[in-house]
């Protein structure tokens, strides 16, 4: 997928401006406020990072991390197994990145016991027996892959995992503000580069309300919306080949009268 740095969509639209280079903080300012609404609503491209387990239990989230979509490891197909989301994962401590063991001191239940319920209890409230044992199944969940659970701490900017979780790595899928250390610039999506450029030009009018008449904005403003709704197209466009593999996927083999 291409991109396109935000320094040189901003110079594009000095150019056409016919303006001078004393605009480009103003401009690439706007264009950053520009980016965290892209990402949102209109480019949206996710990211997948390989993060460590600090010794803690929590994983540090990268610096251009907006939201996630999926947390887990690896299986033999190599696909995500996601983690299970447990919003009772305790938040204390978890700043301290290099404490193993950030519960000290803290009481803790180790098993759970219900005293009103004697061994003798009939069976006929049991519904599973087997090798002279019997079990209360009713309530219990369906069931699935439990390989550890986890926890989002937005204020520490870590994800705090279960105590029991033995792997050393996890794969973090979130959604990145688009920033990129190697080129010190945002790049953005090229399909959505048109987009960004009416953004930035609606945006610049806006502020600068003496300047340009409300009918200029309002021309802005236009543009800008009908250059998003392309860039939607574009990013989103049709497969044929997915409609035609899920179509043979779904298609059936069925007595006919």
């Amino acid at each position: 997928m291409a991109k396109v740095g935000l320094k040189t969509i901003i110079a594009e639209l000095i150019d056409a401006k016919d303006s001078g280079s004393h605009e480009f903080r103003r401009l690439y300012n706007i264009g950053v406020r520009g980016i965290r609404e892209f990402n949102t609503d209109v480019v949206g491209t996710f990211t997948t990072k390989l993060l460590d387990v600090n010794p803690n239990k929590t994983v540090t989230l990268p610096d251009d991390y907006i939201t996630y979509s999926k947390v887990g490891v690896i299986n033999e197909k190599n696909e995500i197994i996601t983690l299970r989301l447990n919003n009772q994962l305790s938040n204390y401590n978890d700043g301290h990145l290099f404490n193993s063991n950030r519960f000290e001191g803290v009481p803790k239940i180790t098993s759970v016991t219900n005293p009103s319920i004697p061994y003798s209890y009939p069976y006929i409230y049991y519904n599973f027996f087997i090798s002279n044992q019997s079990f209360n199944l009713f309530g219990i969940g369906g069931g699935g892959q439990n390989i550890g659970e986890y926890k989002f701490d937005d204020e520490c900017g870590v994800i705090i995992l279960s105590p029991a979780f033995t792997y050393e790595k996890v794969l973090l899928e979130y959604l990145s503000d688009g920033m990129d250390c190697d080129c010190d610039d945002y790049m953005v999506d090229s399909r959505a580069a048109e987009a960004m450029l009416a953004y930035m030009r609606w945006k610049s009018a806006l502020d600068a309300p003496k300047k340009y008449g409300q009918g200029i904005i309002r021309e802005y403003k236009n543009e800008w919306k009908s250059e998003r709704l392309k860039a939607k197209m574009r990013i989103n466009s049709i497969k044929v080949a997915e409609f035609e593999d899920m179509h043979r996927i779904t298609s059936k083999l069925a007595p006919r009268a």
